[in-house]
């Protein structure tokens, strides 16, 4: 086992990589998700917040996760208010399926995570 510096050198599997980087986006979205949910608005915010210094730092190689990085970026002042239940729904549902690498195969699928923050953000009056 390395630590520190030493283990920071070793090469990065790149898919392995990317599959944790999802499977921590998708936790990041249920947690705060359950919080927002609890009226815990400063809570969820506050825990994306922290989350997202670690997770960009982790995503900084890989550039196929930009998005996501963003996407938390502006997912987090969203948790600060009251997020339609639709809406809370439909995350809650994503980052379970993503946690067990499941598809959603509904007929009427919905957007990726970042377009129903997009589509939260305009409910909210914020874009």
């Amino acid at each position: 086992m390395c630590a520190g510096p030493a283990c920071l050198a070793q090469e990065r599997h790149r898919e392995l990589a990317e599959v944790v980087a999802q499977q921590w986006h998708a936790h990041i979205l249920h947690r705060a998700m359950l919080l927002n949910q609890d009226g815990q608005y400063e809570a969820g915010t506050e825990f994306v917040k922290r989350e997202l210094r670690f997770y960009e730092l982790y995503c900084e190689h890989l550039p196929e996760m930009r998005t996501s990085v963003d996407s938390l970026g502006e997912f987090s002042p969203m948790v600060a208010r009251a997020i339609g239940r639709t809406t809370s729904k439909e995350m809650l549902l994503h980052s379970y399926k993503t946690s067990r690498g499941e598809s959603d195969r509904r007929s009427r699928k919905r957007g990726a995570v970042e377009d129903l923050v997009k589509e939260e953000l305009r409910r909210q009056g914020k874009s």
